[in-house]
């Protein structure tokens, strides 16, 4: 899909708008207000205040805790950033441990309530807010090393071919997730938008990868 819906400007950018414009077919049809001929198709979390001096406890519970959400983002290869860009509006870099855990239960890592009051006492400012930059600092997300391998140094990425056992051309993916977006009902569009600050209609790769993931596709 990235090669498919890439955008003409330089850069591995898609162009999300004629994705969705692609995928509401499956609710409607483009230039359907000028031709009446169309066929159509038919149509719990826990919050914490204040906090205290990390112990050992809590550096172990959030040392494992980073060990999962790298193990995940790394693997998906997401923009972990942006889904904690959506809770915070107003660009302070900080979302309550509340919105947190939402953020990394929606990226799909399990997370307890020890493990998020461990996360207040070592990334929360004096009014219990999780400063989450901190946090993506530490896990060292969408980074990695490459070294040769003559150097002996182990390498943080390996470049491994794994078999590909999904649709090999469009058409079908495409009908795949018409039919996703049919059955939830979901307004694919405004996903993107929030990716798209300026309404340019193409993000990054990365970004239209973690948009589809977030929506489970």
């Amino acid at each position: 899909m990235v090669d498919y819906f890439q955008a003409s400007k330089e850069g591995k950018h898609i162009n999300w708008r004629e994705f969705c414009d692609n995928v509401d077919q499956v609710f409607t049809k483009k230039g359907l207000e000028k031709s009446v001929d169309i066929v159509l198709d038919d149509a719990r979390t826990q919050s914490f205040y204040g906090k205290k001096e990390p112990d050992n406890r809590d550096h172990q519970n959030v040392a494992n805790l980073i060990e999962k959400f790298k193990s995940l983002i790394t693997r998906e290869r997401l923009d972990a950033k942006s889904f904690f860009q959506d809770q915070d509006r107003h660009n302070h870099f900080k979302v309550s441990p509340k919105q947190f855990k939402q953020t990394t239960t929606l990226l799909g890592v399990d997370i307890n309530d020890a493990e998020v009051a461990s996360v207040v006492n070592v990334y929360a400012n004096k009014l219990g807010d999780i400063e989450y930059l901190r946090f993506l600092n530490d896990c060292n997300v969408l980074s990695y090393i490459i070294n040769d391998p003559y150097t002996g140094a182990k390498s943080t990425y390996r470049n491994t071919n794994i078999d590909f056992s999904g649709s090999e051309s469009i058409a079908p993916l495409m009908q795949k997730i018409k039919e996703h977006v049919m059955r939830h009902r979901i307004r694919i569009g405004e996903f993107f938008q929030d990716h798209d600050p300026l309404r340019k209609g193409v993000i990054d790769a990365t970004k239209f990868r973690t948009t589809l993931y977030a929506q489970k596709l």
